[in-house]
């Protein structure tokens, strides 16, 4: 596993471009941010990471790797990508054309 892999599955991604869009969708969840809610009144309160390990865990990732011919295009894919989780829509049929 390289270094990024490990800090989705631990959670402490949470303050990169796909971590941002999976605790976005996760807090837009109001069932997700309850029984978080519920866990810490009854006690069970927990850190900020784990809460981002629940919310990779809720988005049930599956992830693939791009190689692109050069840093502008790296970002430009990064950037199509970003927009489309963050998008309130998403997954739509519709979206699923990426350029790379």
């Amino acid at each position: 596993m390289t270094d990024k892999n490990v800090r989705v599955v631990t959670g402490k991604a949470l303050a990169s471009v796909l971590g941002e869009a999976v605790f976005v969708r996760a807090i837009a969840d109001l069932e997700w941010v309850r029984a978080r809610f519920a866990e810490t009144e009854s006690g069970h309160s927990r850190r900020a990471l784990v809460w981002g390990q629940e919310a990779f865990a809720r988005a049930d990732l599956h992830i693939r790797w791009s190689v692109t011919k050069d840093e502008r295009t790296a970002l430009a894919l990064e950037a199509q990508v970003r927009d489309l989780l963050l998008d309130p829509h998403f997954p739509d049929a519709a979206h699923w054309v990426v350029q790379g």
